[in-house]
């Protein structure tokens, strides 16, 4: 995907999410907000009917209070004169009830004896008897009966009805409480269709089947997206619940909130979709038209392989510090490139002269391997000659002649030793040395080793002691190159120690996970100066020419102990202090390269001074696998 898709998709995506966001924030809150008002506007309404019914109740009330407070009713309670209800209450359509829109009118005494009562069916406009049930709210200590009168509304089996009661007295509300007047008028469809008609609401009544709870025990619920509903309850005149009085109403305000949160929808995607083209346009104009010339500009000069070329910046902003920086890339780059051709060149010329000095080293490894056999035939030869001619001198007890031949001898063994090490450093750099793998017993080792050192040691007043690590295994190695290596490292601490000690230690280790022995020789001898441990390993490399010159040697002993512990998958290490002395570890692994044949625990040498060969005979194990 281009950056530009990436652009356009990103601006698309947060645009979107925006509007979205934005929508249903305002959705909530405006919407909730019309909600909000929707349902105080509900609730008034729901109180205004609440009040028409009261003032149903309190003009029914009105009607009984009036009629009660009168001298003519005040005397019919007394002797129930019947010409009263002739001319005053009526009959039929010309009936007291039908001019004051009652249902019933029931003239009682104190007692609960009924002086009067009649009912009026309004809607037939004829009389009937007194309601069925009411007599049941009619009785002596009743609420409709007492000294101070009652309204309200009571249920009975037609219908709940309006009603009021009023002790009946004097024009000027005077004399003994005789009875009380009762009036009633049902709240049938009729009164309830025109509690709306006033109201200009839809009112209608339901049974109270249960508590309704809400400010003003008035409770409002939406029925649907188009119609709200509040909730009353009417209780009796004894305060039980009664009816629940239902007022539906249109969501007018609710729907101009949808419609109002529409239109801000609209206008917020038409501000959106404007504002996403803007940023696009400029998007376009300032980053992405000038970031694409870039990336052209870049891939031609990849494609070409042609670092001399420049990309053009333009401006000063970022993408002009980029391509200013592209420029300098391209100018290391090239710099780089003629510097790659160059050592490239270099590295040739270095590998034709590696490549001719390995075969010049060949051909001098081969030459010595030659030179060293050719040499050595002769002066085997000489050295027999020279020790057969010392036997005879010394058979005739001529001992002038029998100590040059003796100096002859060490002169041709010497010699014959400085060979072979050169025959043995060619044969491991032309890699043709050979290792014939055996086990060994260290203690042996060790035992052949100071055996043979001890005279050596004795020669410059130095005492000699060795410890071994009791119960060593067997050990996988050439024992021939060991020895020899091991010989090496004690012969060069017997030369460099006078009147001092050397001690070779022999210890089990673990190295990297697997078994090792290490074999520690330690001498107080003259040490070796940090500057030129670099020149130990080296071949025909010694300290410093007054070393050599002092003790002798060739340099290649070291060298060749070290190539040979290599072969045998170990190294020898150094640690010195001029004036102190040095201790050289040579530090093998046990199995070698193909494992121990058998292994047999076996006791070991303990720590011994060695002075003479005698004494090391006695200190030596007793037997030998």
């Amino acid at each position: 995907m281009t950056l530009r898709k990436k652009t356009l998709l990103i601006i698309v995506v947060v645009v979107t999410v925006a509007i979205a966001v934005l929508s249903a924030v305002t959705r909530v809150v405006l919407l909730g907000s019309f909600a909000e008002l929707e349902e105080r506007q509900a609730h008034r309404n729901v109180e205004r009917v609440l009040s028409a019914v009261a003032d149903d109740v309190a003009g029914v009330d009105q009607q009984c209070r009036n009629a009660a407070t009168w001298d003519k009713a005040y005397a019919f309670i007394q002797n129930a004169n019947p010409d009263f209800v002739k001319s005053e209450i009526g009959y039929g359509a010309f009936s007291d009830l039908a001019v004051r829109r009652l249902n019933t009118e029931v003239y009682v005494r104190h007692s609960g004896e009924i002086v009067f009562g009649e009912g009026f069916d309004l809607a037939a406009q004829k009389e009937t008897p007194i309601p069925e049930g009411l007599r049941d709210h009619i009785y002596a200590g009743s609420r409709l009966l007492a000294e101070d009168g009652a309204s309200g509304i009571v249920r009975l089996p037609r219908g709940p009805m309006l009603i009021s009661g009023r002790p009946v007295s004097t024009t000027e509300g005077k004399g003994p409480l005789l009875g009380s007047l009762i009036m009633g008028r049902y709240l049938d469809a009729g009164e309830v269709k025109r509690l709306g008609e006033r109201t200009h609401l839809s009112v209608t009544l339901q049974t109270a089947s249960q508590q309704i709870s809400g400010q003003d025990g008035i409770r409002i619920r939406p029925l649907n997206s188009e119609t709200v509903a509040g909730y009353a309850l009417l209780r009796d005149l004894y305060g039980k619940p009664l009816l629940t009085i239902a007022v539906d109403m249109p969501r007018e305000i609710y729907s101009r909130g949808r419609i109002s949160v529409l239109y801000f929808e609209i206008s917020l995607a038409v501000v959106g979709l404007v504002f996403g083209l803007v940023v696009i346009i400029l998007l376009e104009k300032v980053i992405l038209s000038r970031m694409t010339r870039l990336g052209a500009d870049v891939t031609a000069i990849g494609e070409n392989s042609d670092f001399s070329a420049r990309v053009s910046p333009s401006g000063s902003d970022e993408l002009s510090s980029l391509a200013v920086a592209i420029n300098r890339m391209l100018d290391g780059l090239e710099r780089s490139q003629y510097e790659i051709a160059r050592r490239g060149r270099a590295q040739e010329e270095a590998l034709a002269a590696k490549q001719t000095a390995e075969e010049s080293s060949r051909a001098k490894s081969a030459f010595l391997a030659n030179m060293s056999h050719e040499l050595r035939t002769p002066l085997n030869a000489i050295i027999g000659y020279s020790e057969m001619l010392c036997e005879d001198a010394e058979d005739r007890r001529d001992d002038g002649v029998a100590a040059d031949l003796v100096r002859i001898t060490s002169a041709g063994k010497h010699l014959l030793t400085l060979i072979n090490e050169v025959l043995d450093l060619s044969k491991i750099e032309a890699g043709k040395m050979e290792l014939f793998w055996e086990d060994a017993w260290p203690a042996k080792i060790l035992e052949d080793a100071t055996g043979t050192m001890t005279a050596l040691a004795q020669q410059n007043g130095n005492k000699l002691v060795v410890n071994c690590a009791p119960n060593l295994p067997p050990m996988h190695v050439d024992v021939m190159k060991f020895r020899q290596s091991l010989y090496n490292l004690l012969s060069n601490a017997c030369k460099f120690t006078r009147n001092g000690s050397i001690r070779v230690d022999v210890i089990p280790v673990i190295a990297n996970g697997a078994e090792a022995i290490e074999w520690r020789v330690s001498d107080t001898g003259i040490g070796i100066a940090p500057d030129q441990m670099d020149k130990l390993f080296r071949p025909f490399s010694q300290i410093d020419a007054s070393t050599t010159r002092k003790y002798g040697g060739t340099g290649l002993g070291l060298a060749i102990s070290q190539r040979f512990c290599q072969l045998m998958g170990g190294a020898i290490t150094v640690h010195s202090e001029p004036g102190k002395g040095s201790t050289f570890t040579i530090r093998l692994p046990r199995n070698g390269k193909h494992g121990l044949q058998a292994e047999h625990p076996r006791p070991a040498a303990q720590p011994i001074e060695i002075e003479d060969p005698a004494e090391l005979a006695l200190t030596a194990p007793a037997t030998m696998p």
